[in-house]
């Protein structure tokens, strides 16, 4: 289990894995410049451990865009996230998950597919909402999302019942088409993009 909490507030963010765990890297994508140590908007970044091969994982999630400064905001936590995932191996099987406060039709959103070169897990699935689950609210929006790379393949996903949350759990499941190779240890943790210095605008 990785986690970061943000108090007070909504933000804290935690992975928890039945796989191990590598290289947990916790990160603040909105922070234009280094803020120190206590990230205000954590994100995850890590590796998991698969039995078909290392999986990467980016966990944020984004700012509500209301007003110009949570907008920009989540405008760098999104354009972080991007390039986080841009940064990998070409061949490294990516999934990008969370709350990301965006619809599939945002402007913002195709930017995303775009600058990361991940696919979108419920393309063609509709637009069931995730958001918000309340009785009171018939409607909602399509705001938390799984992308994935092109060599994950969904096999199924789901949008569940609510979980004491304003939001409903999504689920996936997906085959890895050209798994990465696995390496040893120590080249894995020399070599792995999260043991370096993060790209610029990213904060350890």
């Amino acid at each position: 289990m990785v986690w970061a909490d943000r108090d007070p507030g909504a933000f804290g963010i935690g992975v928890l894995s039945r796989l191990p765990i590598l290289h947990p890297r916790i990160q603040d994508f909105g922070a234009p410049q280094s803020s120190g140590p206590s990230p205000k908007f954590p994100a995850i970044s890590a590796e998991i451990s698969t039995p078909a091969g290392p999986v990467n994982l980016i966990a944020i999630h984004c700012m509500p865009p209301i007003g110009q400064y949570n907008f920009q905001l989540r405008s760098r936590q999104l354009a972080n996230a991007a390039k986080a995932a841009a940064i990998l191996p070409p061949d490294s099987p990516i999934l990008l998950v969370g709350d990301l406060n965006l619809t599939p039709w945002a402007p913002a959103f195709h930017d995303l597919i775009s600058h990361s070169k991940l696919l979108n897990a419920a393309a063609g699935q509709g637009l069931e909402p995730t958001w918000n689950a309340g009785p009171r609210y018939p409607c909602g929006l399509l705001i938390d999302h799984i992308l994935h790379s092109p060599n994950l393949t969904p096999i199924q996903r789901l949008i569940l019942p609510p979980l004491h949350s304003d939001h409903r759990p999504v689920f996936a499941r997906f085959r890895i088409s050209n798994p990465a190779p696995q390496r040893d240890s120590a080249a894995q943790s020399a070599s792995h993009p999260y043991s370096q210095d993060p790209p610029p605008g990213m904060t350890p």
